[in-house]
């Protein structure tokens, strides 16, 4: 997933293979001068956008089992597995975004990705 508004999840189509470009709308200027009856149209605007190609790393592991366990749905081994590493998703989800936005909160734009910097903060999360 990549993150539209910040910390807004967007999904990836499914053979994206890890890239997609997004188009981010630039906003239109405020409308501060009322129009009054003078019948005077105000200036147009023109509608701009940036596209922002994102690309998206895999993280994941895996556990070793040195039981022999049922290819069951029941085995208490698997499922002790299954919720630790689904404890782990959500701890390395948490830490990735959390090292990512606290990275932004510094920058003039927030709302403006540096994937380079992004793919940095991500190495180094997995090097801790």
């Amino acid at each position: 997933m990549n993150k539209g508004v910040e910390g807004d999840p967007k999904r990836f189509p499914r053979l994206a293979i890890g890239h997609k470009s997004n188009r981010n709308d630039n906003p239109l200027a405020t409308a501060t001068v009322p129009l009054g009856n003078s019948g005077i149209t105000p200036p147009p605007q023109q509608l701009t956008s940036v596209n922002i190609d994102a690309q998206m790393d895999f993280y994941g592991t895996y556990i070793l089992l040195n039981e022999q366990v049922t290819l069951q749905n029941q085995d208490p081994v698997l499922n002790e597995a299954a919720e630790r590493l689904g404890v782990s998703l959500r701890q390395t989800e948490d830490e990735l975004m959390r090292n990512m936005l606290a990275k932004r909160c510094g920058e003039s734009k927030p709302w403006v990705i540096d994937m380079k910097a992004l793919q940095g903060d991500m190495a180094q999360a997995q090097a801790a």
